[in-house]
């Protein structure tokens, strides 16, 4: 992480961009490791998540001249879309199978990433975790046999990296084109 941040202050990039991006970078080590243990993500670390990431993404509308009121009214929106669509996802999953297929705390992780990123860019970073879960099933099942089918996968152990990914990656680097939002290009 310490490169990473070393890295990107060599390439012009501000000590309050490389300082909230090493910040993000550890509250998603942290929410990985207690994932991978507990099967759970603490509130305070998706808030945490959520805000350095508000404070990120503040910092970066305003030095382009968006309005703060209506960046705020965007971040909440989109947070609160996020929210509302995989809690309902994952209760229509309950109801229909019986059991939660997406815990309480990734659906609370992904809104924070959705007010980190907003709601287009954490399409990439929904992706990104998905893909690394099947991957992870697959190597699982290879490994295990059928017996890896009734597994357990820290979700959010996937989701916490891809989102700091798409910060630093592709947001910053405008790779994503109108999906990032007008505060995020370049």
């Amino acid at each position: 992480m310490f490169a990473l941040a070393v890295a990107l202050s060599w390439v012009g990039v501000s000590t309050a961009l490389v300082a909230g991006t090493a910040l993000l970078m550890l509250i998603a080590l942290q929410i990985v490791w207690q994932d991978m243990l507990t099967l759970t993500i603490a509130d305070g670390a998706s808030l945490a998540l959520a805000i350095v990431g508000v404070t990120l993404r503040l910092q970066a509308g305003l030095g382009i001249g968006f309005p703060l009121k209506d960046e705020i009214v965007v971040i909440a929106i989109e947070a609160g879309a996020t929210f509302a669509v995989l809690f309902g996802l994952r209760e229509y999953w309950y109801r229909r199978r019986g059991f939660d297929g997406l815990g309480l705390g990734d659906v609370k992780l992904a809104a924070a990433g959705a007010a980190t990123l907003g709601a287009p860019a954490l399409s990439a970073a929904l992706l990104m975790a998905s893909l690394a879960g099947l991957a992870t099933f697959g190597a699982l099942r290879l490994w295990r046999g059928p017996a890896a089918l009734s597994s357990k996968l820290a979700f959010g152990a996937l989701l916490a990296p891809a989102i700091v990914a798409v910060e630093i990656v592709i947001s910053r680097s405008g790779w994503l084109g109108p999906l990032a939002g007008p505060e995020w290009q370049p």
